[in-house]
């Protein structure tokens, strides 16, 4: 767990830094952190058996978009190792992302020290390959949606569902910024979500039951692809009340937000959208993919408000928030189950004869210390 809480310490330090090189040496650390994992993470076992598999003979036959279809049979094809892909598309998205923030005029170290337990572990070290991808490329689109470049927004975002079908949540926001909604509006919104949410289990199981009775099989596929277990057993949990906390506190702080930055209107629009749709997160599975294209807007949000608050007691009083929920969401994350703990890297490996894919498979299982995913 050290390498994980180091990687958030060492932003920290580097963030309060003001020497560029040194800021530069530790994203450059980052990225070799976060696109060189190798037996870590869950999904690269399947990613890696349909990588040597594909073809464009069978290119409509898989369970895959046709984008991340075609561009892994091409890479295939080539003859390109499959970590070498797999890093390689992990790395321009790291980039990508990192450009996003350069956009926003912003601190971008604090900005990882964030969204690291946020979203980043799991993003890079779990690593739902196609989804990163996707949010890749809306990383890219991002410029565009700010300055409304409609044709540049909506191409990039096409190719994005190309490569992740959730990224069709996208079309949606470009059409939805602009609209003037009163926080009154907000706040009932937002209520109304956490009150639909909260009781969403028994809402889907009559709606699945009466549109569905004529197929239990399919309605047990879909109640499994919709619903999320963990939420059922936990309906209000440490997160539901950070998030609860952060929207009071943008409530309150709005204007600084909006008038603290350039964008500073569109960015505090969508972290209302992250806010109105993270409580179906931990309830539905399908919103949780939506959340990951909307939390950095939040996170932006929030940095913008600590650069524009003037009072000390209140600006360290958010910090020491934001800071009790890094450590509290990354402990929790990391030792959720096994696939962070032990952290392995392509790089311990790079010279030598690599690991058969039954023993990396197996690694994490038979060396962590948590449970199985």
């Amino acid at each position: 767990m050290l390498i994980y809480l180091l990687s958030i310490g060492i932003c920290l330090g580097g963030a309060l830094c003001r020497n560029k090189i040194i800021k530069n040496y530790i994203i450059f650390f980052l990225l070799i952190f976060l696109c060189f994992g190798y037996m870590t993470g869950s999904d690269w076992r399947n990613y890696e058996i349909a990588y040597y598999a594909a073809s464009f003979r069978d290119l409509f036959n898989e369970r895959f978009e046709i984008g991340y279809g075609i561009l892994q049979s091409i890479c295939n094809n080539l003859g390109i190792d499959f970590w070498t892909f797999h890093i390689g598309l992990k790395i321009l998205v790291f980039l990508s992302i990192s450009h996003v923030i350069f956009y926003f005029r912003l601190n971008q170290l604090f900005f990882w020290v964030l969204y690291l337990p946020e979203m980043g572990f799991y993003l890079f070290i779990d690593c739902p390959f196609r989804n990163l991808i996707a949010f890749g490329f809306f990383c890219m689109a991002i410029p565009a949606l700010f300055e409304r470049c409609v044709k540049t927004y909506f191409t990039i975002v096409t190719i994005a569902v190309c490569f992740h079908t959730s990224a069709i949540f996208l079309y949606f926001i470009y059409p939805l910024w602009g609209k003037q909604i009163k926080i009154i509006y907000w706040c009932i919104l937002f209520l109304l979500a956490n009150i639909v949410a909260y009781d969403i289990d028994n809402l889907i199981n009559n709606f699945f039951s009466a549109f569905f009775a004529f197929s239990p099989f399919v309605k047990d596929k879909l109640l499994y692809y919709v619903m999320n277990d963990d939420f059922i057993q936990n309906k209000i949990n440490i997160g539901t009340i950070y998030r609860v906390t952060l929207f009071i506190i943008f409530m309150c702080f709005r204007q600084k937000i909006i008038k603290g930055h350039r964008y500073g209107e569109i960015i505090f629009y969508l972290s209302m959208i992250y806010f109105i749709i993270y409580p179906f997160t931990i309830s539905l599975k399908i919103f949780s993919r939506f959340s990951i294209y909307l939390i950095p807007f939040c996170l932006l949000s929030a940095m913008v408000l600590l650069v524009s608050l003037k009072n000390h007691f209140i600006k360290y009083g958010f910090i020491t928030i934001l800071m009790l929920w890094t450590i509290a969401k990354s402990y929790t994350t990391l030792t959720a189950d096994c696939r962070y703990i032990p952290y392995s890297s392509y790089f311990e490996y790079i010279l030598d004869e690599k690991p058969s894919y039954r023993y990396r498979s197996n690694y994490n299982f038979y060396n962590s210390p948590y449970e199985e995913f």
